[in-house]
């Protein structure tokens, strides 16, 4: 009660989320718009059709209020392949600082860049220092669909508070499972949770191979200990009942949890038990040559974290 759930905006690549920018004052955009294709129109009454008001920077800053001197925080950086799309969105605002959630590469690619061609200093999680600043493997589709980062050195780390301009702060929250270093960030005041990539689906049916689905389900609970409503997903964007999202994708994640294990007491293999479940194996797991696959979901929901 009394929170501010106006939202910051939404800085979109092909669709994506590059980044978000963390406004401080209060906003006119209502709860629960939705840009539902990335191009910065919101679907004000929730009829599928976007309306004529935008995030975009020509609106959001002459049309609606919002001060051109408020947005000086960026959340995430965006792919690498994509820098000649991110660096223009971070000129036409006086950044302070960029955020990082976790070091992968279409969260943390345009880091070394932010930092050496735009002088804007970076945090990260104190798990994303040692990748981001000496590089980590990635796979041949990463490579093709993101690009290769450049490696640097974070400014700082992350603390656990981070007050910003205007009175706002923003809470760092350890939630690993998709990555080790996985950082979400909460503010308190006005009802928001930056997820990076801890939600992405409330129903997933695949995973990496490097990715503790246990953590994730304990970090699931962590993050709705928290008081928020509307969650910012790097992948799917705005999401306006975010705090029941979370708990849907929880849900689904322990009732999967119990089926697998009951079908894996019966005889059945993690092969037949994926195929039972999820299905065969599609294209997404063929062209990430099964780094990111149904049966990964399955075989970690078997394992014990």
């Amino acid at each position: 009660g009394g929170k501010n759930w106006s939202k910051p905006r939404l800085l979109t690549v092909d669709g994506m989320m590059a980044g978000v920018t963390v406004p401080h004052l209060p906003s006119s955009i209502p709860l629960g718009a939705v840009d539902r294709d990335g191009d910065g129109r919101l679907d004000l009454d929730g009829d599928g059709t976007e309306d004529e008001y935008g995030t975009r920077d020509d609106d959001w800053d002459n049309d609606h209020g919002m001060p051109d001197d408020v947005n000086t925080t960026f959340i995430d950086t965006g792919p690498p392949n994509q820098w000649d799309t991110v660096r223009p969105l971070l000129e036409v605002k006086p950044i302070q600082r960029v955020l990082l959630t976790h070091h992968h590469e279409d969260h943390a690619g345009n880091g070394a860049r932010i930092r050496h061609d735009l002088r804007i200093p970076v945090f990260a999680p104190a798990g994303s220092v040692q990748p981001v600043s000496r590089g980590f493997p990635l796979h041949l589709y990463q490579r093709i669909v993101w690009g290769t980062p450049r490696c640097f050195e974070p400014d700082n780390t992350v603390p656990e508070t981070i007050e910003l301009e205007h009175g706002l702060v923003l809470k760092a929250i350890s939630t690993p499972g998709h990555a080790e270093d996985m950082t979400c960030y909460y503010a308190p005041d006005r009802g928001w949770m930056f997820s990076g990539d801890l939600f992405i689906s409330s129903r997933p049916t695949h995973l990496r191979s490097d990715e503790n689905i246990h953590q994730e389900i304990q970090s699931l609970y962590r993050v709705l200990s928290f008081d928020f409503e509307v969650l910012f997903c790097g992948h799917r964007g705005i999401i306006p009942n975010g705090h029941q999202a979370i708990r849907e994708k929880l849900n689904y994640l322990e009732s999967l949890r119990d089926q697998v294990g009951g079908l894996h007491r019966e005889g059945k293999s993690a092969r037949a038990v994926t195929r039972i479940l999820l299905g065969r194996e599609d294209a997404m797991s063929w062209v990430t040559s099964f780094h990111f696959s149904k049966k990964n979901l399955v075989t970690s929901l078997l394992g014990k974290g």
